[in-house]
């Protein structure tokens, strides 16, 4: 954020203020370029060098609170209510969670210049909710990302607490074989969907194609189901059909040669992270939780910690 200059003033006081929003997604993971960027302005938006998609967007009171023991964090709320299938069907396709978002607000008078703008918070992108026709998230500052943490910034418990695909757990979510785009074949239901063998190839003809796919999920890029999202739950080669069965069947039939996502999951364990994504160096869980380092009371009250270990 930076002190109002002599054109803004200049200009605002002579008329109304005529702010607008410009609010820049950088995915998790990726470069500058991949970049969502968006405005309320009602039309097109040029700033910067960079082009703003028109949404109907909206955001909540920005309240630099601090945590208390309600859970409470310092947070904006965003909501955008009109997106459309095309922009649902790309934040489906994508690591959302943890992405880097930049809220600034600008009057659309002052839009010629780039250091003519105010910058409003930067932060993560946490608890995405999308549905087919809205988003609504919130931007946790710095602040509020370092309130209410304990060290080393995550809990002390076997499972992984890192989102899986996020920069800290350093899977790139997007690329084969985690991701493997493919089209629906003939045979397709709503309770499972049939692919080619291709898919199998691709990911390396495993061995147990359940496993390999556990904790994944299904997306649908186009037509009917577009944008709509099922849990795997297990392979089975009938014939010469190549099924995935979700969890939940589709609403509706999807159609032949419509595009799908087929995405592998995470358990959260040490032994996924080891076998099957070669990512040991970056587990985020802690297998031998030390707790009597953390409370020496529950180990029979020793004065000195390290008496546990001096033998």
């Amino acid at each position: 954020m930076r002190d109002i200059t002599r054109r803004h003033l200049r200009i605002l006081n002579n008329e109304n203020w005529m702010p607008i929003i410009l609010m820049d997604i950088r995915l998790a993971g990726t470069s500058v370029e991949s970049t969502i960027r968006l405005t309320n302005a009602g039309e097109l938006v040029t700033w910067d060098g960079n082009d703003y998609s028109v949404v109907n967007m909206a955001r909540g009171l920005l309240e630099e609170i601090v945590v208390t023991d309600t859970g409470n964090q310092p947070s904006l709320t965003i909501q955008i209510s009109n997106i459309d299938l095309q922009m649902a069907t790309l934040l489906s396709s994508v690591c959302l969670d943890d992405a880097e978002v930049t809220v600034r607000v600008c009057d659309r008078r002052l839009l010629t210049r780039a250091r003519d703008r105010l910058e409003l918070t930067t932060g993560r992108l946490r608890q995405p909710q999308l549905t087919g026709d809205s988003l609504l998230f919130q931007v946790i500052n710095i602040i509020g990302q370092c309130d209410d943490t304990t060290i080393p910034n995550r809990l002390w418990k076997p499972e992984c607490s890192l989102t899986y695909g996020s920069p800290a757990c350093g899977v790139v979510l997007n690329d084969e074989p985690n991701t493997i785009i493919t089209s629906v074949l003939s045979g397709t239901s709503i309770q499972y969907v049939v692919v080619g063998a291709s898919v199998l190839s691709t990911a390396g003809s495993p061995a147990d194609p359940n496993d390999f796919w556990n904790n994944g999920y299904l997306v649908f890029q186009d037509g009917i189901c577009a944008a709509s999202a099922r849990s795997f739950q297990r392979y089975q080669l009938v014939g010469s059909e190549h099924r995935f069965y979700v969890k939940v069947p589709w609403l509706k039939t999807p159609s032949i040669g419509n595009t799908v996502l087929i995405r592998r999951g995470c358990g959260k364990i040490k032994a996924d992270c080891l076998e099957r994504q070669g990512n040991y160096l970056n587990y985020g869980g802690f297998v031998e939780v030390p707790y009597g380092a953390i409370n020496p009371a529950i180990i029979g009250g020793l004065d000195d910690v390290n008496q546990i270990w001096s033998s």
